[in-house]
């Protein structure tokens, strides 16, 4: 896994991250019987949206993340039932907590070694539970998200394409697919919603900071054609949850 300073910087911006909807929680403790007997480990939990989502539907929420400025973000949320703890899942697979029985991970899977992670699920998993890889991002209906995507890439430090849904990951560890819970809302981002977005992801946030007034004028200049007339853009946004079991 990264170097937890990598975290820190885009840690500040983290609130500009595409939100994870309400009403995405709900469907999905509806569709997999979450409930108040659930217990759920979140790994590489991040600011702890996934754990405030699903915690007003679990018994108790653990989260794991390698970075204190994110926990830091996480424990700021005050969850009753939710306890959170640094550990690098990279140096060393999981073995402290109770089994669960549901596992979380947001796009971070992308950062998690296969071989631990494989160890880590099979100490915490119960027999029959789920993994669930989330993700919230904005969606196709974001007309002038081809163009933002475009202008951010150019400070991006890695321009491969990760596996933030999870499917390779979770397969080569002996895991099946079983579908996935979606939702999508509509929002509106100001200039400044969207510029904060592009810092939260810490592949690009120094590379932006360090030309910070060119980037926001590159794109105020390049998005000026879908601005809304109180001056908004309209976004779509997406949250979902894609669902494995293990194939063992």
């Amino acid at each position: 896994m990264n170097n937890p300073d990598t975290f820190a910087k885009a840690a500040e911006y983290y609130t500009g991250r595409t939100a994870y909807s309400d009403k995405f929680f709900e469907k999905l403790a509806r569709a997999l019987n979450i409930g108040q007997q659930s217990k759920i480990l979140d790994l590489a939990c991040g600011g702890g949206e996934i754990s405030y989502g699903l915690s007003r539907y679990a018994q108790q929420v653990t989260g794991i993340d390698i970075s204190a400025a994110m926990l830091k973000n996480a424990t700021a949320r005050k969850i009753p039932n939710a306890t959170f703890q640094q550990q690098d899942l990279n140096q060393s697979p999981l073995t402290t907590v109770s089994k669960v029985d549901f596992v979380t991970i947001g796009r971070a899977i992308q950062y998690l070694d296969a071989a631990n992670l494989k160890q880590t699920l099979e100490c915490s998993l119960k027999p029959g539970g789920l993994v669930i890889v989330c993700g919230a991002g904005l969606g196709k209906e974001t007309v002038w998200l081809p163009l933002y995507k475009q202008i951010s890439r150019k400070v991006r430090e890695k321009q491969s394409n990760p596996d933030f849904h999870g499917m390779q990951k979770m397969q080569s560890i002996g895991f099946s697919y079983q579908g996935t819970i979606g939702h999508t809302v509509m929002a509106r981002y100001g200039i400044d919603d969207v510029i904060k977005h592009a810092l939260s992801y810490s592949s690009q946030t120094e590379a932006i900071l360090e030309n910070i007034d060119s980037f926001s004028a590159e794109l105020e200049r390049n998005l000026a054609p879908f601005k809304q007339a109180d001056g908004t853009f309209a976004a779509s946004e997406n949250s979902w949850g894609h669902v494995f079991h293990s194939a063992a």
